[in-house]
């Protein structure tokens, strides 16, 4: 969960609220209006639109296009709309090649701007060499103008398709809005009310592109915490598994404890036999759970296409972790049977 939440997406996830057109017409008649009067703000710096989110993943269809040499080629790509402003809203890099035009999505020939996935799968040699190749989608020419950098728009379980974004046309689902983090109540409160005053009668319907990233992760968020909690379950259970029978132990052994002081030995020695048998025991399971739980980890993490390593540091610490409170519940108990009075030892029957 470390990795997903710190994984470089390949856009500038922050600071980015999006607005739900919900197929309204005011709104879309009246954006330019709305994206003027809010650009007259500090607090705004960017206005997009687009047909969809990039969280959680995007609509495929085939493509017609031609090879290193030539030869016609039919793929599946992944589409995504949007207008010209898209790329520096989110942070997206132009490789090579160039923007979308002001008039593209009115064109005949219809320019396509393609991820570095698409390039590679295509068999272009490079970047540049895929400008001005034909690119066919939904019975419409098309002609790629630019390159942008790979960019995670599904989950990371899922590793990066093949992508064609093109012009969005006067119908669009999304509006996505670059806002200042620092001042983001003054921000938001400036596009309710702009939204309010041009389109009164439109649901202001809005989140952050950060809380749909989150939620695209809820599952593995609310596993780790079960698995966290469970962890923490099993440790106290064996903990007073531990306390058990360490208790036992000193029960059965109270003469010989008292006979060990009188002759001498110190505390520290008396405690480290009464725990030293449990401890050998933790190490032995130890080395028995670790290929197990590398296993099972490995084949869960083979589900994701980006994913950290196991390293041989995980299961040290946790074997670490579980001789550390291994040895706090047998020490405690056994340094109070070694500084115990030998005599009252002796006694016992």
């Amino acid at each position: 969960m470390s990795f997903i939440k710190q994984k470089d997406l390949g856009y500038n996830k922050d600071a980015l609220l999006f607005l739900r057109v919900n197929g309204n017409t005011d709104v879309i008649n009246g954006f330019n209006a709305f994206k003027n009067e809010l650009q007259t703000s500090a607090l705004i710096s960017g206005v997009a639109t687009s047909n969809s989110m990039i969280v959680g993943g995007l609509g495929s269809g085939g493509s017609e296009t031609v090879d290193a040499k030539g030869n016609p080629l039919q793929v599946n790509t992944s589409r995504l709309r949007v207008d010209k402003d898209y790329i520096d809203v989110y942070g997206l890099k132009l490789l090579a090649g160039q923007n979308f035009s002001t008039r593209s999505s009115e064109d005949s020939i219809r320019q396509v701007i393609l991820n570095e996935v698409a390039v590679k799968k295509f068999g272009w040699a490079s970047d540049e060499s895929a400008i001005g190749k034909p690119f066919k989608m939904g019975g419409q020419k098309g002609i790629v103008i630019g390159v942008v950098n790979n960019f995670h728009f599904n989950s990371l379980e899922l590793a990066i398709e093949p992508l064609a974004i093109y012009p969005v046309d006067r119908r669009f689902s999304r509006i996505t809005l670059k806002v200042d983090m620092g001042k983001m109540n003054q921000a938001l409160s400036l596009v309710k009310d702009t939204w309010k005053k041009l389109f009164p009668s439109a649901l202001f319907d809005y989140d952050f592109v950060s809380q749909e990233l989150k939620q695209q992760y809820l599952a593995e968020e609310k596993f780790s915490k079960i698995f966290l909690y469970f962890s923490i379950l099993s440790l106290l259970i064996a903990s007073l598994g531990l306390y058990g029978l360490i208790s036992f132990t000193i029960f059965q052994k109270t003469k010989e404890i008292g006979i060990r002081k009188v002759l001498g030995a110190s505390a520290s020695r008396i405690a480290a036999m009464l725990s030293g048998s449990f401890l050998i025991l933790i190490i032995l399971a130890s080395f028995i759970a670790i290929p197990i739980a590398w296993y099972v980890m490995n084949q869960w993490l083979q589900g994701f296409a980006y994913r950290i390593t196991l390293s041989w540091w995980m299961f040290g610490a946790a074997i670490g972790l579980v001789l550390f409170v291994a040895i706090l519940t047998t020490g405690a108990r056994a340094v109070k049977a070694a500084t115990a009075n030998p005599v009252k030892s002796l006694r016992t029957e």
